[in-house]
């Protein structure tokens, strides 16, 4: 049987109107071109770029290094040395010709506008997002939508090459750092964006949001509110609309919005979940029930969405512990319990610092608090083996990016921009790897108690590197023991 999230009592009737605004004559004129520019037109001209430095012939240092690195991204097999050599010259007058840019052999403004941003041959996380921008506004238009594949090819170009010329910029098929910027500020100011699997950032996370105080109201197990439309973001909409009786289009549209933004009513509650069940809400439950046993040392739950004996026995044994009637029915107190069990209470005992050196008074106690919070001996936090891997991975910084982000790494003012990029799924480096025990994302995900909210924060990072050593070593003795042996760090 289907669990019905939100079992109305009575049919709804969702008479949802839409008032659209009246396009100008000048913009039935131009069509399509004149109502990008009416979405687009609204953030004005990106702001000046920033000051450039001109490198050329002879120079040296780590502006030379950076240029090296983004020619490097672009397929240019560079040694990054920081000298401005007649390699670098002759490889940069290539990079020109390429891009239809005057041939001068400097790293003027117009190159490093071209290096910044995305050309075309570009492939990999950043050319996905901006295809995905340039979609969202192709579906407010009711355009027919890009491949999101990662690959700056011919119809990404022309793509952008539209979107240029909409907004009387020089048509280079290019997409700068302007024609981005202005692209992510368009998508954010949208107030019920049409959003599906696989977009990002801050409207996913209100979507998330939205979806969780009805959840909550109605009994269900809360998803994370990572700003990334998952499959469990996917299930929790699709949930939601099938019990306010929308279409389930899987996808954010307007009625589903309307809805969303409304008061969570106070009277409906879901049907408990119970063995048998067979379905993608109880895959959700498996997966929360999932994040109180892993913080407490314990084997997950296979999450498939079948209720059978083992998540039966899992539910009464969390029960049991948590002083409820223990029926192996997932009902709103069971759900409500295991929300304020995962629910991460920062109340430990810890100065708040920016960085807490190995072996360092401060670095106790911030672990002794984190074990204490997942549940690790509180021993491991004065252990030898646990201060020698944080002296090796990051000297105790908090939030510290991966070698493999060059001079972001050592200039702190980059690292917060660094920390929302990951947030978004942005990996712009070669490792996502950042703070206290430098986890990847997909380890930051599983590990720190908030999720990606928790980059930058020490008793989030601090936790995730106990319950990552515990998985992984069992102890922060063998996890020194082992470091560097098997493979690069622990």
């Amino acid at each position: 049987m289907i669990v019905r999230a939100f079992a109305i009592a009575t049919l709804l009737t969702l008479g949802a109107s839409v008032a659209f605004a009246q396009p100008s004559s000048e913009d039935e004129e131009r069509g399509s071109a004149g109502a990008t520019r009416h979405l687009l037109a609204a953030m004005g001209l990106a702001p000046p770029p920033k000051p450039v430095t001109v490198l050329s012939r002879g120079d040296k240092g780590d502006d030379v290094v950076e240029l090296q690195q983004a020619m490097r991204r672009h397929g240019i097999p560079l040694r990054p040395d920081g000298h401005f050599g007649a390699g670098t010259e002759s490889a940069l007058r290539s990079f020109q010709r390429k891009q239809g840019l005057e041939q001068t052999g400097q790293a003027d403004a117009a190159t490093w506008a071209a290096l910044n941003g995305l050309v075309p041959g570009d492939r990999g996380g950043p050319v996905a997002d901006l295809q995905r921008l340039i979609n969202h506004q192709r579906r407010s238009l009711g355009q027919e939508e890009l491949k999101v594949d990662a690959n700056y090819g011919p119809g990404t170009k022309t793509a952008v090459e539209e979107l240029q010329r909409s907004l009387n910029r020089e048509v280079t098929g290019r997409a700068d750092e302007g024609l981005i910027e202005a692209l992510q500020k368009a998508q954010e100011r949208d107030t019920r964006p049409v959003l599906r699997p696989g977009d990002q950032g801050k409207h996913v996370e209100r979507l998330q949001e939205r979806l969780n105080a009805h959840r909550e109201a109605a009994g269900l197990a809360k998803i994370h509110e990572t700003g990334h439309f998952n499959e469990r973001t996917a299930t929790a909409l699709e949930t939601f609309q099938r019990g306010y009786q929308i279409d389930e289009s899987g996808e954010s549209d307007n009625a589903t919005w309307a809805e969303l933004e409304k008061q969570p009513p106070t009277n409906v509650r879901a049907r408990p979940m119970r063995e048998g069940d067979n379905n993608d809400e109880v895959a959700l439950f498996q997966d929360r029930l999932n994040s109180y046993r892993r913080f407490r040392g314990k084997s997950p739950l296979t999450i498939d969405g079948d209720f059978g004996p083992g998540t039966r026995r899992a539910v009464e044994e969390f029960q049991r512990e948590n002083d409820l009637p223990v029926t192996g029915r997932v009902d709103v107190d069971t759900v409500a319990a295991l929300e304020e069990a995962t629910k991460t209470t920062f109340d430990g005992t810890y100065p708040i610092r920016a960085q807490y050196p190995a072996f360092s008074n401060e670095a106790k106690q911030l672990f002794a608090a984190a074990a204490r919070l997942i549940g690790v001996p509180e021993s491991w936090a004065y252990s030898n083996g646990l201060h020698q891997i944080l002296f090796k991975e990051s000297k105790g910084w908090v939030g510290i990016p991966n070698y493999s982000y060059g001079r972001r790494k050592t200039d702190h003012s980059a690292w917060a921009s660094v920390h929302e990029e990951l947030r978004r799924g942005r990996i712009r480096a070669r490792s996502s790897a950042t703070g206290l025990g430098q986890l990847l994302l997909s380890n930051v995900d599983k590990y720190y108690p908030q999720g990606r909210a928790g980059i930058g924060d020490p008793l989030n990072e601090a936790a995730g590197m106990l319950a990552y050593i515990r998985d992984r070593y069992r102890t922060p003795a063998r996890a020194w023991a082992l470091y560097g042996k098997r493979h690069e760090g622990y």
